[in-house]
């Protein structure tokens, strides 16, 4: 199978040979550079690229990145060198070569495997994104055909931002791009717009958990912007008890079962999409789709929390929203990679959303 970045690893004649096909079994392949801070020339002997130049500053190999890459997803670097078709100590001298450049270890190696430090955890970040830029390119310089462009959002459940979406569909067509919109949950939505999975992620973050949010997006290198902040409310079944009252306090809904969306094992409870603040639930069922919890709303008189409209009068699907009595509020906008910048699909994307959540 055709690997999209090994052609950016060789040259002249050589440029359209695979990585991954036999006989490339060197690293000297790797000279693109990439600059690295400037430092005393390598003194080690039998170096087969070059890894500084003559003013003494350091460079580092896309073969050394992707071997990074590769090893952090197969925690092995027998299995990445068989992968590559690399031999097993090329994929090890030149990630330790990489660390000493770097001045930090990647990767701690002991006998019972190999697992990212936390310094390797960011170097993996950003080498990462300068694999998928060289896959883009590889695609469109080398790819001999053209191809499409791809546009992915990712985001908490929301309607809001599925009609958007298919509102960018509509307008840019199916012919030359393609794309991806994934429901998902909160950690899930960080990571894919860290990685550059998706150019876009959609959160609810509420007045509880919104300090929280901010330490994590400066760690991450990510910027929200908001869009709108609205009042709480509890979605429930059009045949509940409260569903055609004005107000009404949690107290109230504490014999009926909360439906929320379930977060990972490991996550802090600020990633949860609902408001929780000081308030326990006396009553939890974990869900993972806004369609199974429409139908339990309905089937168990349960409740959910989110944001609604004071005009509410009407059921949709089946599903009403009665405005809660609490000082919460939920922000709600989109988070992207620092100094990115959007293509132009994002850009009507984000024009469509807020105009969605902005009429409410």
């Amino acid at each position: 199978m055709k690997s999209s970045v090994s052609g950016f690893f060789a040259h002249g004649a050589e440029r359209k040979m695979l990585l991954t096909q036999p006989g490339l079994r060197s690293a000297s392949v790797g000279a693109r550079r990439v600059p690295l801070a400037h430092s005393a020339p390598a003194q080690r002997a039998g170096k087969k690229f070059p890894l500084s130049d003559s003013e003494g500053r350091k460079y580092m190999t896309l073969n050394q990145l992707l071997y990074v890459v590769e090893v952090s997803k197969t925690k092995s670097i027998n299995a990445t060198a068989h992968t590559l078709f690399v031999s097993q100590s090329c994929v090890s001298t030149a990630i330790r070569e990489l660390e000493d450049e770097l001045g930090i270890i990647i990767f701690n190696r002991t006998n019972r495997g190999i697992t990212v430090t936390k310094d390797g955890e960011t170097f993996i970040h950003y080498a990462n994104n300068i694999i998928q830029q060289c896959k883009l390119l590889e695609e469109k310089y080398l790819g001999g055909e053209e191809h499409k462009r791809h546009f992915s959002v990712v985001m908490h459940h929301s309607t809001f931002a599925a009609k958007a979406f298919a509102g960018v569909v509509k307008e840019f067509g199916l012919l030359d791009y393609e794309y991806s919109i994934y429901e998902t949950k909160t950690k899930t939505v960080l990571e894919q717009v860290r990685s550059a999975k998706s150019e876009l992620g959609i959160l609810y973050i509420s007045t509880f958990n919104q300090d929280y949010y901010e330490k994590i997006f400066k760690e991450l290198d990510l910027i929200f912007e908001s869009i709108a902040e609205y009042e709480v409310y509890a979605y429930i079944g059009e045949n509940h008890p409260l569903a055609y009252r004005d107000e009404i306090d949690l107290s109230e809904l504490e014999e009926y079962p909360c439906l929320i969306f379930d977060q990972d094992e490991n996550s802090s409870f600020y990633f949860y999409e609902e408001i929780i603040s000081a308030y326990e639930y006396k009553n939890v069922i974990r869900t993972s789709d806004r369609a199974t919890t429409i139908d339990l709303l309905q089937e168990l008189d349960g409740y959910a929390v989110g944001i609604g409209t004071a005009n509410d009068e009407k059921s949709v699907n089946g599903i009403r929203a009665v405005k809660i009595r609490t000082d919460e509020k939920i922000n709600v906008g989109y988070v992207i990679r620092e100094g990115g910048c959007l293509s132009e699909m994002a850009e009507k994307f984000i024009e469509l959303f807020a105009a969605d959540v902005t009429s409410l």
